[in-house]
C-alpha cells in the first residue's frame, strides 16, 4: 500500500506543457494511491502548504528549482530529515532527475513514485544555512558573470562579444582552497573555474578545480587544436573558497560577488523516490 501524496506544483504559463505533464502524471497516481494538489505561487505560501502536509509523502511536480524551493523550504523548518520526497520532472532543468536515473516523461515519474524505493540523498549546506541540493560552481566576478536577474538589453546585445572574449582569455582569480583543512590551491595559482558537487560516496563532495590557461597557451584556446588546461578533481567533507571576488551559481541561482564561503555535506538528508 502506497503512502498518500501531496504533490506540490507551481503555477505555469499556457503552452509550456506543464498542464499536459501534470494531467498524464496524476492519471497514473490517481490509479493506485490518493493524491491532493497544491498549486503554490512560490516560497510564501509554501510553509502553509508542508504544514498540512502531515504523514503524506511530498512529491514536486517540477523542475530543479521547484525542487529546490521544496527541500529549502522543509530544511528551515527542520522538517526535512528523515522525509521521502518524489519528482515528476516538467518543463526544463533536470540535473536532478538525471542524477538519479528518473525517467523524464512524467507519466513513466509518476509509475516511479508507486513502485520505487526510498534514495538516500546527501545535501550540501554552507556557513548561512543555505542548501544546494545538486552543484555550486564559482567563477570570477571580474563583469564576465551578470548581475543576479540582470536581463537589460545592454546585457543581452552584449552577450555574445563577452562570450568571445571570455574564451579567448577566460576570467580567472586567485583564491585559496581549503579541503578538510588542507590547503589544495592557493592564491599564487589563478583558476578560471570551481565545480563543487555530490562526489561518487555517500557523505563525500567532488571539487574540481580549473587552472587559468598560461598566456602563451590562450591562442590555442580559440583555434584547431584545441588544448585546454586539465581540471583537477578532488574528494572531501569540506571546503572553504576564500581569496578574490568571485560569482556563486548554486542550483543554477546566481549570487555575489563573495571573497570567502564555505560548504560542507550531510550524508542521507532526506530520500528521493527512484528505481
Amino acid at each position: 500500500m502506497v503512502d498518500p501524496i501531496l504533490v506540490i506544483t507551481e503555477a505555469a504559463d499556457p503552452g509550456t506543457g506543464y498542464a499536459e505533464g501534470l494531467a498524464a502524471a496524476l492519471e497514473v497516481l490517481r490509479d493506485r494511491v490518493s493524491v491532493e494538489v497544491c498549486e503554490t505561487a512560490g516560497a510564501g505560501d509554501l510553509d502553509g502548504i508542508l504544514h498540512r502536509a502531515g504523514s503524506r509523502r511530498i512529491v514536486t511536480a517540477g523542475n530543479d528549482a521547484s525542487l529546490h524551493t521544496v527541500i529549502a523550504t522543509l530544511h528551515r523548518r527542520n522538517d526535512l530529515l528523515g522525509k521521502v520526497l518524489g519528482l515528476v520532472p516538467l518543463g526544463s532543468g533536470h540535473e536532478v532527475a538525471l542524477a538519479a536515473g528518473l525517467p523524464l516523461d512524467p507519466a513513466e515519474a509518476a509509475g516511479v513514485l508507486i513502485e520505487g524505493v526510498p534514495r538516500p540523498m546527501d545535501l550540501i549546506v554552507d556557513e548561512l544555512g543555505e542548501i544546494v541540493v545538486q552543484s555550486v560552481r564559482l567563477t570570477a566576478a571580474d563583469g564576465s558573470e551578470p548581475a543576479p536577474g540582470r536581463t537589460d538589453l545592454v546585457a543581452l546585445v552584449t552577450a555574445p562579444l563577452r562570450a568571445a572574449l571570455a574564451r579567448l582569455d577566460p576570467p580567472s582569480a586567485r583564491l585559496r582552497i581549503e579541503l578538510d583543512g588542507v590547503v589544495v590551491a592557493d592564491v599564487d595559482q589563478r583558476l578560471t573555474g570551481i565545480a563543487l558537487g555530490h562526489g561518487a560516496g555517500a557523505g563525500t563532495l567532488e571539487i574540481i578545480l580549473t587552472p587559468a590557461p598560461d598566456p602563451r597557451d590562450r591562442l590555442a584556446l580559440v583555434l584547431p587544436p584545441l588544448r585546454r588546461p586539465v581540471a583537477v578533481p578532488l574528494a572531501g567533507t569540506r571546503v572553504t573558497v576564500a581569496g578574490e571576488d568571485f560569482w556563486i551559481r548554486a542550483d543554477n541561482e546566481v549570487s555575489g560577488p563573495e571573497r570567502r564561503r564555505t560548504w560542507h555535506v550531510e550524508p542521507g538528508v532526506f530520500g528521493l523516490i527512484a528505481r
